[in-house]
């Protein structure tokens, strides 16, 4: 039996994984592998469209079945075996009627008239919330319709429940719920559903989806496409809380996606999600829904309209394509919920914007989508198929001891393979698991060994966690005794009781056990950074010598650095520069000496007189000269020298 090592992406989208699907209900083992076919919307061919009749409700209203919520499901029982949809009409009220399935173009024919299926129970998924209350989904099986319900505006996040059941029959009074799924909020489960294939039950942790995002008040759901896997019989029997392994989601923690404002074809807050389809014999999870691709404007006037909130037209039916085995992945442990992302995005062609819901035909292929106002105020049902599948596929088959429904026929286990033959070899297989470490830090790296041997061959081995296989080794023409080898990396702390299995041509098996225990340490501290204050204003210049002068600034520590951060800058800066002398003045210039002669001499004799400015200064010398002409000549104390000479 040839089985894969591990869940790989890249692998996946190359070649064919085989799970081992061990029956419980006889020794007998089942090989199947996992479909790698990976959709485009180019795959999605549509066939043709249909229109609704003139419906209007039960109820003393007779609300008209327009202006459509649109969540739809497939009724294989329907309309006498031929399969018809359960259709959810007006917004308002949120009625729920039953429509035939024409073959071609045309109109379908009520069967069942809109009337409230959830019999007044609406507000009980949060009766403390005045604002509205809108079916999420539909889905049927067998006899029952489960039907999902959320709280359009749940600012305070109060809501409890999101599922119901009810039998299919909608004039029965037989409505059970609300109840709730999961440990996240309501807002990541009350929404669209779908089967998930037997070939994938074991890999994805069940054998139904159900998700809900992108709802006002975003921080209360996903931000992008969301799905858990759940067991349906759960659902069915109203199990509270019905137990969920979230697969894909982006909580307001992790926005992988990106933002709920930004300009994206991805995902921003114009994203609706409608309906999810896992299509047999392929690797795709897709979502349906539509999305505004334009700029991203939130409020009113500013964005060109009359009333406030997001915009970003133009609009587009939209397709969020996910590999199936990269939600395995997330089952497995190797990968967290958010760290899963599309690996395509595209519009999806012959419909018109506004998707409101998805149902799936098993049994056909067929895919229905509604196109609200697709016909005025009324819906549109558009019909595809995948391109490749134009025979029906074949029917799902029952996985003996699972405690699952593969088919979908409100049966489990039905038709068990009876146990083969005895045989003459009744010698079990050896096996021992090592681990490299039996306890781990979180982030830390295990590596797993497993020896195994027979008497004569083996036909699989495995290495399981919580019963589902974790890792899964090929088989070829290897001699035994052999060993296999692989790493693991936990995503979270806990407990990991891990089981290698093996099981020889004879359908005898071996077991051996280990527990692999995760722990957290606690995180050095954070590094702080030095953080200091502004600089202070520059001191006066002050003389540090005969030739140079200084200033100063300063700045404090706010911040101390602490844990290794970067320590702190210098805290004084000081500028110094040369001390500029001027140079010498005169004194004679800047203040000259003045003499003034009152009374000149007649000749070389004769009385003669002279006064200067002796207030300031004392004269050295005055003396009265007759060559080359007569002259006062003073010299003063400082040297300087006034000359008077007679007119």
């Amino acid at each position: 039996m040839r089985l894969a090592t591990r869940y790989f992406p890249h692998l996946l989208a190359t070649a064919l994984l085989t799970v081992g699907l061990y029956l419980a209900c006889g020794p007998t083992v089942e090989a199947r592998q996992l479909p790698t076919r990976l959709l485009t919307a180019a795959d999605l061919v549509h066939q043709y469209s249909f229109t609704l009749p003139a419906m209007h409700d039960v109820s003393s209203s007779g609300q008209y079945c327009e202006y459509t919520n649109g969540a739809i499901a497939f009724n294989p029982a329907g309309n006498g075996g031929q399969g018809s949809l359960f259709f959810t009409c007006h917004d308002w009220t949120q009625t729920v009627a039953e429509i035939s399935i024409p073959t071609s173009t045309g109109q379908a024919v009520q069967l069942q008239q809109p009337r409230d299926a959830l019999e007044g129970r609406l507000n009980q998924i949060n009766p403390t919330d005045t604002n509205s209350k809108k079916i999420g989904g539909l889905f049927v099986s067998g006899t029952q319709l489960l039907l999902t319900a959320y709280s359009f505006y749940d600012g305070a996040m109060t809501a409890s429940s999101s599922h119901f059941v009810r039998a299919t029959n909608l004039a029965t009074a037989s409505i059970v719920g609300p109840f709730g799924v999961g440990s996240l909020n309501p807002a990541f489960y009350a929404g669209y559903m779908g089967t998930i294939p037997p070939v994938w039950q074991a890999a994805l942790g069940g054998d139904f989806l159900t998700g809900q995002c992108c709802l006002s008040i975003v921080s209360r759901t996903s931000y992008g496409p969301s799905v858990s896997a759940v067991t349906k019989a759960n659902l069915l029997s109203a199990v509270n809380p019905t137990p969920a392994t979230t697969l894909v989601a982006y909580p307001d923690a992790h926005q992988t996606l990106g933002p709920w404002n930004q300009t994206s074809g991805t995902y921003n807050d114009t994203a609706d999600v409608t309906g999810i389809l896992l299509p047999d014999n392929t690797n795709t999870v897709l979502f349906v829904g539509k999305i505004g691709i334009g700029t991203f404007c939130y409020g009113d006037v500013q964005c060109g309209q009359t009333s406030k909130g997001s915009y970003a037209p133009p609009y587009v039916p939209r397709i969020w394509f996910y590999r199936a085995s990269d939600l395995a992945l997330v089952k497995a442990g190797t990968k967290q919920y958010w760290e899963i992302t599309p690996y395509l995005v595209e519009t999806i062609q012959g419909i018109g914007t506004n998707v409101g819901g998805l149902a799936y035909n098993t049994a056909t292929g067929q895919i229905y989508l509604t196109e609200n106002f697709g016909n005025g105020a009324q819906a549109r049902i558009h019909v595809y198929t995948i391109s490749g599948t134009t025979q029906p596929p074949p029917p799902p088959t029952e996985i003996c001891g699972d405690g699952i429904d593969n088919d979908n026929d409100g049966l489990i286990d039905e038709g068990c393979t009876p146990p083969p033959p005895p045989t003459s070899d009744t010698t079990p297989p050896t096996i021992n698991l090592t681990l490299s470490s039996a306890a781990l830090v979180l982030g830390q790296t295990v590596t797993l060994t497993v020896a195994v041997d027979d008497n004569v061959a083996l036909r699989g081995t495995v290495i399981r966690l919580n019963g589902v296989d974790l890792f899964e080794f090929p088989f070829g023409p290897t001699p035994l005794p052999t060993t296999f080898t692989t790493t693991w990396t936990p995503a979270a702390v806990g407990s990991y009781p891990l089981v290698a299995w093996t099981r020889d041509t004879s359908y005898n098996d071996a077991t051996d056990a280990e527990t692999l225990t995760v722990t957290t340490v606690a995180l050095p501290p954070a590094p702080v950074d030095c953080v200091v204050s502004a600089w202070s204003a520059w001191s006066a210049w002050a003389p540090i010598s005969a030739t140079e002068e200084s200033r100063t600034r300063t700045r404090t520590v706010t911040t101390p650095p602490a844990n290794g951060g970067l320590a702190c800058p210098a805290l004084i800066e000081t500028e110094t520069r040369a001390i500029v002398v001027p140079p010498p003045t005169n004194p004679c210039v800047a203040t000259p000496l003045v003499v003034t002669v009152s009374r000149w001499p007649g000749g070389t004799t004769g009385s003669k007189s002279g006064t200067w400015n002796s207030g300031t200064f004392s004269l050295a010398s005055a003396t009265f000269t007759w060559l080359p002409s007569l002259r006062f000549v003073a010299v003063d104390t400082r040297g300087c020298t006034a000359t008077k000479v007679q007119p």
